[in-house]
């Protein structure tokens, strides 16, 4: 009897306290620009942070002219342009196999992805699926954008796999230079040749600007000096006041 009063305390403090159950984070905000928040499973919207770190399953949003960038525990980079809603779905790292799913809502991402060695990189995935597509790749750099209920990829390094999400074992393969598109769930992916505009324009939508990152750290040092100096104005306010205390005389 007492066993299984421990056994639903503890049942009861999981469900009270759903950060008990959450597993390591699988990567942290090393770049934002303008307003970028997250969602985590089954809680509220919080406001992202650099440094703050992201754990499987959270739900991140850029709004208007808004940009950031996450770094993963493997080292791969995902770049969020401005109006883009991305969940990582599903983030594992064990030694030279990964296992990665982000699902793409809206808007434009770019993967930088670090390409793995040894005898199960062959089994390792990286995808990113929109509601009609999927494109995934072992180690590459690709963007990936849904907008207006169209799909596509551009590569710059490396090669991908793509297909409709509808039709699985239609696969299309595109290498660096060129871009695919798909216009609905059913319809196989289209690949063509990339134009340096629209390459240009992808990296432009989704890279941070440099300075945000120092401006991040200099946030951080203003922060740490206004806390010592109202420290420092504490500590004399008390003096002051210890000060002005009236003596007591002896009787």
């Amino acid at each position: 009897m007492k066993k299984i009063s421990v056994i639903l305390l503890i049942l009861a403090l999981l469900i009270a306290f759903p950060c008990f159950t959450q597993a390591a984070p699988v990567a942290k905000f090393t770049n934002i620009e303008g307003n970028v928040d997250v969602t985590p499973p089954g809680r509220e919207t919080v406001k992202a942070n650099m440094g703050d770190p992201l754990n499987t399953g959270d739900i991140i949003r850029t709004k208007s002219k808004a940009k950031c960038e996450v770094t993963f525990l493997d080292g791969s980079i995902l770049r969020l342009a401005e109006n883009s809603r991305l969940r990582i779905t599903e983030f594992s790292q064990e030694k030279d196999k990964r296992s990665a799913t982000l699902d793409l809502f809206r808007g434009k991402a770019q993967s930088m992805v670090q390409a793995l060695s040894g005898a199960a990189a062959g089994q390792s995935k990286y995808e990113v699926r929109t509601p009609t597509a999927v494109v995934g790749i072992r180690g590459t750099h690709f963007y990936t954008y849904y907008q207006s209920g169209v799909s596509g990829a551009v590569v710059t390094e490396g090669t991908v796999y793509a297909y409709s999400a509808n039709k699985p074992g239609d696969i299309r393969m595109v290498g660096v230079g060129q871009a695919m598109v798909v216009t609905n769930a059913n319809t196989p992916p289209a690949v063509r040749t990339a134009t340096t505009k629209e390459m240009d324009q992808h990296q432009k939508d989704t890279k941070p600007a440099e300075k945000t990152q120092e401006e991040g750290k200099k946030d951080e040092e203003k922060k740490s000096e206004t806390v010592a100096s109202k420290t420092e104005e504490g500590k004399k306010e008390e003096g002051k006041k210890e000060e002005q205390k009236p003596e007591t005389k002896a009787e």
